[in-house]
């Protein structure tokens, strides 16, 4: 039994990834929208730390309050929870930022 292929009327042309992920009103917006704020974030909690946490330390979420910060092994954890209340009125009053409290957590940093 043989089957007979039928030819697409008219190829669709490709889309640039790019264009996608520009569309305000696109599946990607909300994602792209909220890396952005992290990214921010970043910087600010950064510009807030002393050196050799700085290096350590890194945005992992923002949700409804609460700030994720990850760093690379536990020591790193320890120190900075004895930075977080001073760091939440930090955050609160230099960087504009609307946060309830700062979760710490030890994990992998991702790949840049």
């Amino acid at each position: 039994m043989s089957q007979k292929w039928n030819k697409p009327e008219r190829l669709k042309t490709p889309t640039a990834v790019r264009n996608i992920l520009q569309k305000s009103d696109g599946t990607f917006a909300a994602l792209i929208q909220k890396a952005r704020m992290l990214r921010d974030m970043q910087s600010i909690v950064l510009a807030m730390l002393p050196s050799p946490l700085r290096e350590h330390t890194w945005v992992m979420n923002f949700k409804e309050g609460i700030l994720t910060l990850a760093t690379d092994n536990a020591v790193w954890t320890s120190r900075l929870k004895f930075l977080v209340a001073d760091l939440v009125f930090l955050l609160c009053t230099e960087g504009n930022l609307s946060i309830k409290s700062i979760e710490c957590k030890v994990a992998m940093r991702p790949p840049v």
